[in-house]
């Protein structure tokens, strides 16, 4: 073989070389891609590229750059069990319908009932959302599950509104939202183990309300049985008034109590209650039991600790089924048993109707539901 046929022969084998790495260059660069696109088969593809940058070392530089390649945010965080996630768009950090609800504009009053508290706007009205009670028409309200007269109907607590209103522990209403036509909803929530059902023309409006709804801080949500009256003092007197509650309560079956509403009263009320209880004419007791029993409560400061905090507690105790009220005295006199009259309850507010049934007497139907017959 001559020179010119060897310089033949190299120059068809380079140019074989170079068609090689082409081929090459080509596999390489598609396995970097499906790398790159799927990071869990991302070994092997390397591996197959590697054996082939065998042939064409000019290639290794290449895979060894893509091999030292800084991981990405994503891959990071899919791969380090410490890093989390990025956030999806649509979670509650950026989802409108997570906010906070608006709160109640104007005055408002805080109804309560066993364990839970909500406020409502000052101007809603009081009803009875069962079949055994007229709801109130056109008119906003709050309803108890409590029954106000023996004529009853069948309770259809799905009727369209013809205003607001707000219901605890209705029976057949359940959690949830559900359209009662004409663009009124009802929603529903439990909380402190009661169900809070609030139905509106305006979400915003429910929303507010539903916002407010938290355990009970005022009374407690039940009591094993009726206490007795109270009178806290000192030789000194009592420092200054702090505040009162009324706190009702009506009997289950287990034999306990549990609150059905409260309230907070003002130092002239709580004061004037005590003293018509203590004027009113003397009854027998009825013992302990009751089916319904009002604990009113007034807190004064030790006349020589903080003005601010309740050290001296009177209790006046209704057992209101019996028509008998207890009151405590200070010092050497006992407590006693009085009669319930029109004078011993001017906590006693339209509201009251709606509640309890009170003492059975002719004057108390104007105060309380009235017994039933």
């Amino acid at each position: 073989m001559d020179d010119d046929e060897l310089e033949q022969v190299v120059r068809t084998d380079l140019a074989k070389q170079a068609a090689r790495a082409q081929v090459d260059t080509l596999v390489v660069s598609r396995a970097r891609g499906q790398a790159r696109r799927r990071r869990t088969t991302r070994v092997s593809v390397l591996g197959a590229a590697a054996a082939v940058v065998a042939v064409a070392g000019v290639l290794v530089a290449v895979v060894d750059r893509d091999e030292t390649r800084p991981p990405s945010a994503t891959d990071s965080a899919a791969t380090d069990p410490t890093q989390s996630p990025p956030a999806p768009a649509d979670s509650a950090a950026t989802d409108p319908t997570q906010s906070p609800p608006a709160p109640l504009t104007g005055p408002v009053r805080t109804e309560y009932w066993r364990g839970v508290q909500v406020d409502v706007p000052a101007d809603w009205g009081y009803g009875n959302p069962v079949a055994c009670g007229d709801a109130p028409v056109g008119e906003s309200y709050v309803g108890r599950p409590i029954t106000t007269t023996d004529v009853c109907g069948v309770f259809d607590p799905d009727t369209t509104p013809t205003a607001p209103y707000l219901w605890f522990d209705v029976p057949d209403v359940a959690v949830g939202t559900v359209d009662l036509g004409g663009g009124w909803e009802r929603t529903t929530i439990e909380q402190a183990g009661v169900r809070v059902s609030v139905a509106a023309h305006d979400p915003g409006l429910a929303a507010s309300i539903l916002g407010t709804a938290t355990a009970g801080d005022l009374c407690s949500p039940t009591m094993a049985s009726v206490p007795d009256p109270r009178y806290d003092n000192t030789v000194e007197g009592n420092g200054p008034f702090v505040r009162a509650r009324l706190c009702a309560y009506e009997a289950t079956e287990a034999g306990t109590y549990e609150l059905h509403y409260a309230a907070s009263i003002g130092r002239s009320d709580f004061e004037t209650t005590f003293d018509e209880v203590d004027q009113a004419p003397v009854a027998e007791s009825c013992g302990r039991t009751s089916s319904e029993v009002v604990v009113l409560t007034g807190g004064y400061a030790d006349p020589y600790g903080p003005a601010h905090e309740v050290a001296l507690e009177r209790d006046v105790v209704y057992r209101l089924s019996c028509g008998v009220v207890s009151v405590a005295h200070p010092f050497d006199r006992a407590p006693s048993s009085r009669r319930v009259t029109a004078a011993t309850v001017p906590w006693a507010g339209p509201e009251f109707e709606r509640l309890l049934t009170g003492p059975p007497e002719a004057w108390a139907y104007d105060r309380f539901i009235g017994v039933q017959g």
